[in-house]
């Protein structure tokens, strides 16, 4: 789990000091090489899908309302929102597992969906790149925001902003569980047979009983 603290010393705008003081710094990060050392993304043709894994569509910019309407959009189903970032090494470490969550959950109906909290410059890169290599089908977006406050409040006000971390919405859109660290696969199996319970029979496989034939007069 990576702990996100505050880097006043960096000389950035208002509004992106404001973010990255909440979201960019990379602490401890153990076996990554150092304190505060951002997390290596495996080269082409070395990552779990190889050089010819390509991430769905370009990276796409949500911000609150954005992703606060696909929230509620997405009402009826079960819901599960991942946060990570390409900086953070036990996110890159979760990635495939992830990855083969969400495919299963979407099997089953239930929506995934991944949000980058990047902030650098070459952001759009750095997750199209961690993608491909590590987890292809998940949601190529990046959480764009200027108050930390309110995008925790999307989710729980008790989330102190560390990540890798998972919110599982029910199907009324309240949050059934919160797990902030990096997610056995053995749990991430546990999470998918409650949702499916939650969810029920996909609606593809939902069958209306045909009205009844009127009475003869």
């Amino acid at each position: 789990m990576t702990r996100l603290g505050r880097l006043g010393r960096l000389r950035q705008s208002r509004i992106a000091r404001r973010r990255t003081a909440w979201v960019l710094a990379a602490i401890g990060l153990g076996s990554l090489g150092g304190r505060g050392r951002a997390a290596e993304i495996p080269d082409a043709g070395t990552g779990r899908h190889g050089a010819a894994a390509e991430v769905r569509g370009k990276v796409e910019h949500w911000d609150l309302a954005r992703i606060r309407e696909e929230m509620k959009q997405r009402r009826g189903r079960p819901l599960v929102i991942h946060l990570w970032a390409s900086w953070c090494g036990p996110c890159l470490e979760e990635l495939p597992s992830i990855e083969t969550f969400a495919r299963k959950a979407r099997s089953h109906g239930i929506g995934v969906v991944s949000l980058s909290l990047d902030t650098a410059a070459n952001s759009d890169e750095r997750v199209t790149h961690a993608l491909a290599q590590l987890a292809p089908s998940l949601t190529s977006v990046v959480a764009d925001f200027d108050d930390p406050a309110a995008f925790g409040a999307l989710f729980t006000r008790s989330w102190e902003g560390s990540i890798p971390a998972l919110f599982a919405f029910d199907s009324a859109g309240g949050l059934q569980r919160s797990v902030v660290e990096s997610v056995p696969a053995a749990q991430l199996d546990r999470l998918l047979a409650r949702l499916i319970h939650d969810a029920g029979p996909p609606r593809s496989a939902d069958k209306t009983k045909p009205a009844p034939a009127p009475a003869p007069r």
